[in-house]
């Protein structure tokens, strides 16, 4: 399972990706030209829902008003798009930034020497580790991904 980012690098994300919505296209259809000889794929909002899930299960949510499948829709279209990714992830984003916090104050307890030990240990040994040093693989992983 990928570590997600905390609730404040995705609202962040989710700042910067409705920031970045400037455009107010005033249809949900995709942008092709219709005297184009070739037919482009017109793609739907739910094509565009399907990508921002994609993007939030790959552990990387970033904005997508620019790719395909989004940029046909209006700024508030996109919008109700990463909310309704965001929504339907809720419970997990707050459990998620709830484990963080909880693991960050037990890092921050650890004087400087002890943090390099874990770290050394988690570098050479590997995150799943953590179950011998009673901290879950999960925890293990947050402070080789964010600490070491």
């Amino acid at each position: 399972m990928h570590i997600r980012t905390t609730a404040v690098s995705i609202l962040a994300v989710l700042a910067l990706t409705l920031t970045a919505c400037s455009s107010e296209d005033s249809s949900d259809q995709a942008n092709a030209n219709p005297s184009s000889p070739t037919t482009a794929k017109a793609y739907t909002y739910e094509d565009c829902v399907d990508l921002l899930e994609y993007d939030f299960q790959d552990g990387q949510p970033q904005d997508a008003s620019d790719d395909p499948e989004c940029s046909h829709l209006t700024s508030d279209r996109y919008q109700d798009a990463v909310a309704e990714v965001l929504t339907a992830h809720k419970d997990e984003i707050l459990e998620d930034a709830g484990n963080e916090a909880i693991w960050d104050t037990a890092w921050d307890e650890l004087d400087a020497d002890a943090q390099t030990s874990v770290c050394d240990l988690l570098l050479t040994e590997g995150p799943e580790t953590g179950a011998t040093q009673g901290v879950s693989e999960e925890q293990a992983q947050y402070y080789l991904d964010s600490k070491c």
